[in-house]
């Protein structure tokens, strides 16, 4: 399945339309040419251009946005030529065919002109001249004849479509006005470029626009039950589907949705396609062919898999007390809907829950509050997350203090399997996954693409070993996980090494974020263990509007340089300060080298905030640092909890 969004770019490797099928085997809803016009006259064989024809109408199929599907089942056989010099000829054609595609195509929709000409120059260099050089050192492999064949058409393909175009349009004017009342006007494709001869434009009113809504649909599947078509979704564009097996999130798949919804077999297709090893759990050396086929087969015929013990920790004894610390700014309707998430989990262990009032003056905190008689509450009104979580770890009495936020909703087991690990003595620290509760918006598009707040699908363990190994560059703690997810076990707090939160970071302060990863990079200094678990996921839910993204995201770019400054100034790290100085540029002008190609949709505004939050860092850290200053720090935790 093939589609993108009318307008948007398409990736550069999937201008070789040639991987989509072929001409000898295709067929069209009559209704896609009423939209983008029929084939080109100047392309394909009988013209001087040899072909290309096939290949320019996937391309506009795709890049009009519509949706061009790929069916094996649907079976020709094709006589291929028989005599050698026949077959030179064809190779010669389809070079020149493919080159006069791409120049029709990069004059055509010039927001793709690098990478057409990118896609040109790979032809030229990777499948041509790389293949020569192999066929000189073996001559058996690639005969080069043929090689070379296609090499000389690549050249001349650069120059036949300018000629077949005026011969076109020749044709089209002896003939005058006889074509068949029945078939749109072939003049239909709007390309100004070409509306001297064959191609004026239609007037926006006359052109048909697929109507979707940009928003990405959010649906979870369970694939203990047999898969249904997602008929739910026919008004988004795309679709982002989270697979389960056992309580065991696989991970997700986006799947284009050109308004009609998403039908059982292809659901089966991406999601085999994409967790066919993980479903079957087989040995690396079967094929990814067999597992898939395998795969398939289950899910199709709705087979149940054999029952696996999946969870491979000891379970954390039910006699060890857990707190769950809230912090909170006067968002009383997403810190309802989370404590009820909260009282609702399946544990039997006693259980704390903290709500930490981050701005008492205002009175919303404790109404809410007040519907839950089991649930505590602190106040903080020295404004800062740091601050709040840091009294909430102070008032708690748990063994294990969970770490979550105000906006987040949480499944009935997420508790038991976030804590798990913690069987381990060696393991101070657990993060779970944060998935996106809704992509509705842009804003909240554009955050999942900056990265988000979850980590990906698999486990992972990290310890003082992986803090020492990067030699030239920080620990990347802030791959690790978010405090919007986080478990630690309480006698950090008090040691000596690690401590609370530094006041002087995170949310609420000036330098923006950078609390959590602080913790962990002190954590880890000290040796200890790191567990990230991404079957303890949670769902949050991102900022809707532009405007707060764009906050958001400063404060973000602001809190990544204020912690590796940190990092160096308190610790001593020199590799927080290569981070700032080259680090960022570098990630920075890679970012909108991958933007300028089309290899991403994230925008070069966005990027470009980032720069400036950077560029702030510096001064926001110093003014954090001078405000903790004036107001004090919260009294370190004294008493050991083992």
């Amino acid at each position: 399945w093939y589609q993108v969004n009318r307008g948007n770019k398409i990736h550069w490797r999937l201008l070789g339309t040639g991987e989509f099928g072929t001409g000898a085997n295709m067929a069209y809803r009559r209704s896609v040419f009423d939209d983008i016009g029929f084939f080109d006259p100047a392309l394909d064989v009988g013209t001087v251009t040899n072909g290309g024809g096939d290949l320019e109408m996937f391309f506009r199929v795709v890049k009009e946005g519509h949706t061009l599907v790929y069916e094996p089942s649907a079976i020709v056989r094709h006589r291929h030529r028989r005599d050698y010099a026949k077959l030179r000829t064809q190779i010669t054609n389809n070079s020149i065919g493919l080159f006069s595609y791409c120049i029709r195509s990069l004059f055509a929709y010039p927001d793709e002109c690098l990478s057409f000409l990118w896609i040109l120059l790979w032809w030229i260099v990777y499948w041509n001249l790389r293949r020569l050089w192999l066929g000189f050192k073996n001559p058996t492999r690639f005969p080069q004849d043929l090689i070379l064949a296609e090499f000389k058409g690549c050249f001349t393909g650069l120059t036949r479509y300018h000629k077949a175009r005026h011969t076109a349009a020749e044709i089209t004017q002896s003939f005058g006005n006889q074509e068949r009342k029945t078939e749109v006007d072939i003049n239909s494709v709007p390309y100004p470029i070409f509306s001297d001869h064959i191609f004026p434009a239609l007037t926006k009113e006359e052109i048909p626009r697929i109507k979707t809504n940009p928003g990405i649909a959010v649906r979870t599947v369970d694939l203990r039950e047999p898969l249904q078509a997602l008929t739910d979704v026919k008004e988004y564009s795309s679709v982002r589907v989270f697979v389960k097996w056992h309580d065991h999130l696989l991970g997700s798949v986006d799947i284009a949705n050109p308004d009609r919804g998403i039908s059982k077999n292809r659901l089966i297709e991406v999601i085999v396609n994409q967790f066919g090893h993980k479903l079957l759990e087989l040995d690396l050396n079967f094929s990814r062919d067999y597992c898939q086929t395998q795969a398939l087969s289950i899910l199709t015929n709705h087979y149940k898999f054999t029952d696996k013990e999946t969870d491979l920790l000891t379970c954390l004894p039910d006699t060890i007390p857990v707190s769950i610390i809230i912090a909170t700014y006067d968002r009383p309707q997403d810190l309802r809907r989370c404590l009820c998430s909260l009282v609702a989990q399946k544990s039997t262990r006693q259980l704390e829950i903290i709500v930490v009032d981050n701005h008492p003056a205002s009175g919303w905190t404790p109404p809410v509050v007040a519907e839950f008689p089991d649930v505590v509450l602190v106040s903080e009104s020295r404004q800062g997350l740091a601050y709040a979580r840091n009294a909430g770890f102070v008032a708690s009495t748990g063994d294990i203090v969970i770490a979550t936020d105000d906006d987040v909703t949480v499944p009935p087991d997420w508790l038991e399997k976030l804590i798990a690990p913690f069987a381990r003595p060696d393991v101070m620290i657990v993060t779970g996954n944060v998935l996106p509760l809704q992509l509705e918006t842009l804003a909240q598009q554009c955050f999942e693409n900056y990265g988000g707040l979850g980590r990906g699908f698999e486990r992972l363990e990290v310890n003082g070993d992986w803090f020492e190994s990067f030699s030239h560059q920080p620990a990347p703690t802030w791959e690790l996980g978010a405090t919007a997810n986080a478990a630690f076990r309480a006698s950090i707090f008090s040691h000596p090494k690690i401590g609370l939160m530094n006041e002087a970071l995170g949310p609420g302060m000036p330098s923006g974020v950078g609390e959590d990863t602080y913790l962990f990079y002190k954590v880890l200094k000290a040796g200890y263990t790191l567990v990230y678990e991404p079957s303890a996921y949670v769902w949050h839910k991102h900022r809707t509007e532009m405007a707060e993204l764009h906050r958001q995201l400063y404060n973000y770019s602001k809190g990544h340089v204020a912690y590796n400054l940190t990092t160096w100034l308190q610790d001593g790290d020199w590799r927080g300060l290569v981070q700032i100085v080259l680090g960022l540029p570098l990630a920075h002008l890679s970012r909108i080298y991958q933007r300028l190609r089309g290899w991403s949709d994230y925008p070069i505004s966005l990027i470009w905030l980032e720069m400036t939050g950077n560029l702030a860092g510096v001064w926001s850290l110093w003014q954090s640092h001078m405000r903790v200053k004036r107001e004090g720090r919260i009294a370190k935790v004294t008493g050991s909890r083992e």
